[in-house]
Order: structure tokens, then C-alpha cells, then sequence
């Protein structure tokens, strides 16, 4: 009887154990349990937005409908600037731009009547000439606005308008690039378009 009571005794003892041992296992991997939290990047990313209608065939004078726009696909406002040329200088010394369709403007960086295009950019839009002196912002049309996520810029330009003299009707290609930086600079606030630009490229 003794005998019985002292096996009974170690039964609890073991069971009161095995209970201890279990939360303490239970404790020690709760402990050890590692967690991934990840943590997102903020970026820039811009898409040339167009409404683009072909013609249908190149006569003396053609005109077609070419709306370029800039939108901001990114997750943080943004400065965005644009690059346009033709894939043929010949092309572009006689080609224009228009935004109402009926004013246009020499499409030529190389012709004198492009300062008249450029005094008539929209007024968030602004280019920096290929001479000028801040070289790294040279040839590109600069948006002057932050772009916040999704927003569209206004037109750069909404009609296309090629006027052939002396040469025959050719295919060409207008050639559209957009690039874009985020708006806060190395103090940590946004600086403006030109600045932020600047430090982005020095």
C-alpha cells in the first residue's frame, strides 16, 4: 500500500513536471519567433500620356492631333521634364506645334521663330535652351509643378502641323522622353523645380 502511494506520488510529481517542461518549451519558442515587418520605399515613376491621331497619309500640309501630357505613376510628388525631337532634322526644321490648333509655332530648336513657341508654352510649362549655361537642364521642357501620385500635367503641346516646300512627304517619327525626380531635396524640403533638378543631376 505504501508502495502504491509512493508510485502515485511519483506519477503526479512526473505529470507536474511534464506540465512545467511543456510551458516552458511552449515560453522559449514563443520567444524565439522571428518577425518580418517590411517597410515600403517611396518612388517616382512618370508615363508620357498621349492622345495621338495618325494621318492617314502626309499631303503639302498635314496636320495631326498629338496631346502629349505627363502623369505621375509613383508614390511621391514629383518634378517631371520632357525631351521632344524629330527623327529627322529636316523634318523638324519645317514641323510646328500648336495647343489650340490654330496658332503654331516652329517645332526648330535650330530656327529663330522657336522663341516665339517657347514665349507661348503653357504657363506650367518652361524650356531651357540647349546654349543655356546650366547645361545639365539644357534641351528638355520642364514642368514647373509637383506632380502629387496620379496627377496629369497640363499639354505641352496638342497639334502637329508639318508643312512640306521644297521636299517631298516623308515618314518620320516624333520622338517623346519624360523623366521625373522626387520633389524633397537633401534639406528635406522641396526646393522648386529648377533646385531640385539641379541637385538631382549635379
Amino acid at each position: 500500500m505504501k508502495k502504491k502511494k509512493q508510485v502515485s506520488i511519483l506519477a503526479v510529481a512526473f505529470l507536474v513536471a511534464a506540465a512545467v517542461v511543456g510551458t516552458t518549451a511552449a515560453y522559449l519558442t514563443a520567444n524565439s519567433n522571428k518577425q518580418v515587418n517590411s517597410v515600403a520605399v517611396g518612388y517616382d515613376s512618370v508615363e508620357i500620356v498621349e492622345d495621338f491621331t495618325p494621318p492617314t497619309k502626309q499631303e503639302e500640309e498635314t496636320i495631326y492631333k498629338k496631346s502629349v501630357r505627363v502623369r505621375n505613376n509613383g508614390t511621391v510628388p514629383c518634378y517631371a521634364r520632357v525631351y521632344v525631337d524629330f527623327s529627322s532634322s529636316e523634318i523638324r526644321n519645317i514641323s510646328s506645334f500648336s495647343l489650340n490648333g490654330t496658332d503654331y509655332y516652329s517645332a526648330s530648336r535650330d530656327s529663330t521663330d522657336f522663341s516665339a513657341y517657347i514665349k507661348h508654352l503653357p504657363d506650367n510649362w518652361q524650356f531651357i535652351p540647349d546654349n543655356s549655361t546650366e547645361s545639365s537642364l539644357a534641351g528638355y521642357f520642364y514642368y514647373t509643378q509637383l506632380l502629387s501620385p496620379n496627377d496629369i500635367s497640363d499639354e505641352l503641346f496638342a497639334y502637329v502641323k508639318t508643312s512640306y516646300t521644297d521636299s517631298n512627304p516623308q515618314q518620320y517619327d516624333i520622338i517623346v522622353y519624360a523623366e521625373s525626380v522626387q520633389t524633397i531635396g537633401k534639406n528635406g524640403q522641396d526646393n522648386g523645380w529648377r533646385s531640385t533638378w539641379l541637385e538631382f543631376l549635379e
